[in-house]
């Protein structure tokens, strides 16, 4: 079916007779396997989701906890001024918080990096 044309093989283009599924490898109307999750149980699971409540408590909570006679964390909008546990910031100093974030994450990604490097190299 191929021709030569100028040295170079020229395969023509055929279209699909209506009807035909040939370029998908199954028929749309075809009944489909369905995949269910299967339930984990286990001591690491019951690790995650006592570390998911004890992540929820503390971002919830932590609002409402008494640090030097103010809330732990209190974005005063009004005051312009943004309490972080005993750290105060203005808003000249945002650098900081912006500079404190990115150490964090950047320490965050190397870190599972370093965990996960170990965990598939030597479990």
């Amino acid at each position: 079916m191929a021709t030569e044309l100028a040295g170079c093989k020229v395969i023509p283009i055929q279209p699909l007779k209506v009807g035909s599924n040939e370029d998908v490898g199954y028929s749309l109307d075809e009944k489909q396997t369905k995949i269910y999750p299967r339930s984990v149980v286990g001591q690491f699971a019951r690790l995650r989701w006592m570390m998911v409540w004890v992540t929820q408590v503390v971002f919830y909570g932590l609002p409402w906890v008494q640090w030097n006679g103010r809330q732990a964390v209190l974005f005063d909008l009004a005051e312009r001024r943004f309490y972080v546990l005993g750290l105060v910031l203005h808003p000249q100093d945002f650098i900081y918080l912006a500079v404190m974030l990115i150490i964090a994450a950047l320490a965050l990604f190397f870190f599972t990096t370093v965990a996960g490097r170990l965990w598939c190299g030597y479990a």
